[in-house]
């Protein structure tokens, strides 16, 4: 993947605008793929990439939308969540008003997970209900059975049974 990298900004030079934008895109994405494999300054590139992406570039509602994603990804992975959890909390009013239910229940589950990491349960909690609820009512199996999973997990290891 390093490869990659250097062989997309080695071409970046060559490139018109509209391509630049794409390779650029590219590579915010594997950055996401190095951080998730632990490449050191993978997350911080990423994140700087994707501030220069939101200033300098036009893109699509659904192009905006995985921009902002990856940096709060990048984000969380440098443990940054006074910057992240309000990233997570303006997509999920976007996908709100944009009447994207799937998009709006993975964006619960993302926002309850980090509530859970900084030790708020309960929040954490009301946002994996309010997640399988969505999930349930759209019909949504998959991410209702995985909302479901982790409101187990999270009742049997605090000893909620009921």
């Amino acid at each position: 993947m390093q490869k990659q990298e250097r062989i997309l900004l080695d071409g970046l030079p060559l490139v018109s605008k509209k391509e630049k934008k794409k390779i650029l895109l590219q590579l915010l994405y594997l950055y996401k793929r190095l951080s998730e494999q632990r490449e050191p300054d993978a997350d911080m590139k990423g994140i700087q990439l994707s501030d220069k992406l939101e200033t300098t570039y036009s893109f699509s509602q659904q192009e905006k939308w995985e921009i902002k994603k990856v940096k709060a990804i990048l984000l969380g992975k440098r443990g940054l969540y006074k910057q992240y959890l309000p990233i997570w909390f303006e997509l999920l009013s976007e996908h709100r008003v944009a009447d994207r239910p799937e998009l709006v229940i993975e964006d619960l589950i993302a926002i309850a997970n980090h509530l859970r990491i900084l030790g708020d349960q309960e929040k954490g909690i009301s946002r994996y209900k309010e997640a399988y609820m969505l999930a349930k009512d759209n019909h949504f199996t998959i991410l209702s059975n995985q909302c479901l999973s982790l409101l187990i997990d999270i009742f049997a290891n605090s000893k909620q049974y009921t």
